[in-house]
């Protein structure tokens, strides 16, 4: 469910919620995710944004409704993606919320797994690397609270490791409305990197890669962003071996 403040919010949900709910088990969950509004809505219907406020409100209707269809063994069958919990500053669910569904796809525990992974894995990071190196990490606007407060300060007692962070504007599709990193192309990394000091190499989640791994949604490889930023700009995933790997 894309959630539209004001289009199919409230009873609305809590119907369509029951219409897909009789499904069960064939169908076995249902996501809510925040209506994601671009800059490119000229002669289209109007819809609210989700703001901070609205969110604040909305998670505990979700989540009342979400206790209130379960299924038939009592699993939870309405899951809220992260955004929620990002926006709202609210402490993120541990894994246990989700109750094994793979729903990353639609954003829904990304983080929590990411973050839960990663504590496991915090003791194969170097207490030192041989060779001191500068980085720069880069995120989307969503993230980076969550980002500077949890993952930069298990980074940083790396010795000889020094970590910058940058949050990366979407001005392509809208900066206020998509905050996402998996939504970054590359010419807006190209505009707000370009020209900075970025240390060594610039870090990014391969989020921002298409599903080939290959390009960013506009096209644009990581050595033409390297080549265009002046800096090696390279990409991640959530794995510590992966993060420790880029910085041999």
């Amino acid at each position: 469910v894309v959630l539209c403040p004001n289009w199919n919010d409230g009873e609305f949900l809590e119907q369509t919620i029951k219409d897909i709910h009789q499904y069960a088990p064939m169908a076995r969950s249902m996501s809510i995710v925040p209506a994601g509004l671009t800059k490119h809505r000229d002669g289209l219907p109007y819809i609210a944004p989700v703001t901070v406020d609205y969110a604040k409100d909305f998670v505990p209707f979700a989540e009342s409704l979400a206790k209130k269809y379960r299924l038939a063994d009592e699993r939870r069958f309405v899951f809220l993606s992260d955004e929620w919990f990002l926006m709202t500053n609210k402490t993120l669910p541990t894994t246990e919320y989700y109750e094994d569904s793979d729903l990353s796809e639609n954003g829904v525990g990304q983080v929590p797994y990411f973050w839960e992974n990663w504590q496991k894995e915090i003791s194969l990071l170097p207490k030192k690397i041989d060779n001191p190196k500068r980085v720069t990490v880069c995120t989307g606007t969503l993230i980076s609270d969550w980002f500077k407060c949890n993952w930069i300060p298990t980074v940083e007692k790396i010795g000889n490791l020094e970590v910058n962070h940058l949050i990366i504007l979407n001005d392509f599709y809208g900066s206020e409305e998509v905050t996402v990193s998996g939504l970054l192309v590359g010419r807006d990394i190209i505009n707000q990197l370009k020209g900075k000091d970025l240390g060594d190499m610039v870090i990014f989640s391969d989020r921002i890669l298409s599903e080939t791994g290959t390009v960013t949604l506009d096209d644009m490889s990581l050595e033409k962003i390297s080549k265009e930023v002046g800096t090696p700009v390279v990409v991640t995933d959530d794995t510590s071996q992966s993060f420790f790997n880029l910085l041999k």
